[in-house]
């Protein structure tokens, strides 16, 4: 007899794991304590009772409940992935040499520097973000990597900010896009967004 679950257990399976999901979001859904962004325009004009939960197993079965076909802003949620990205690309000791991992509870935007070295602390705040992106590889040269629109950054970063927006689809299953009118305006009003030489 192996492991595997049989068709007939498949929908009992999916029932109950969509009737928790369901569970949990609306317990989660309840805590209304916190506060959309209203420091840049497109969060800051979401519906804050929007929320989702989703869940994709090592089987490759999906599972989701609440708004999960309305598309949301990544933002900082990027950070993993993308230190996965740089740890991919640079290898972790490089990565290491450049950002710390101590943990941290300090605020997504803390200038957390290393005393003496001025070395970001930790991958997941966005002095230590801003460097993991830097360590991951730019996308080979492509005329249609940058013919849909066009900014004011250098081919370099639009080289690898089309190889990160790459990745990220790769880690979503799915195409994902950079909201550039969004992300020119974050860089014009936050100086910790702006990125620093390596």
């Amino acid at each position: 007899m192996t492991g595997t679950s049989s068709d007939a257990e498949q929908p009992e399976r999916a029932s109950s794991v969509s009737e928790y999901l369901d569970h949990v979001l609306a317990e989660c859904g309840e805590d209304t304590s916190g506060e959309v962004s209203r420091d840049i325009p497109a969060p800051g004009a979401t519906d804050p009772a929007l929320h989702a939960l989703a869940v994709v197993t090592a089987d490759g079965s999906e599972y989701a409940s609440g708004d999960d076909d309305h598309y949301f802003t990544i933002q900082s949620i990027s950070k993993p992935f993308v230190y996965a990205l740089a740890v991919d690309d640079a290898g972790l000791e490089r990565v290491h040499e450049a950002v710390g991992t101590e943990p941290s509870g300090e605020a997504f935007n803390e200038l957390s520097l290393e005393g003496g070295t001025g070395r970001p602390l930790n991958p997941m705040i966005n002095a230590g973000a801003i460097i993991t992106h830097q360590l991951v590889r730019p996308k080979p040269e492509n005329p249609e990597t940058h013919a849909q629109h066009t900014t004011s950054h250098s081919t370099e970063v639009q080289r690898r900010t089309a190889r990160i927006v790459e990745g990220l689809s790769a880690f979503a299953g799915r195409d994902l896009k950079v909201e550039h009118d969004l992300a020119e305006d974050e860089y014009s009003k936050d100086y910790r967004n702006l990125v620093v030489r390596l």
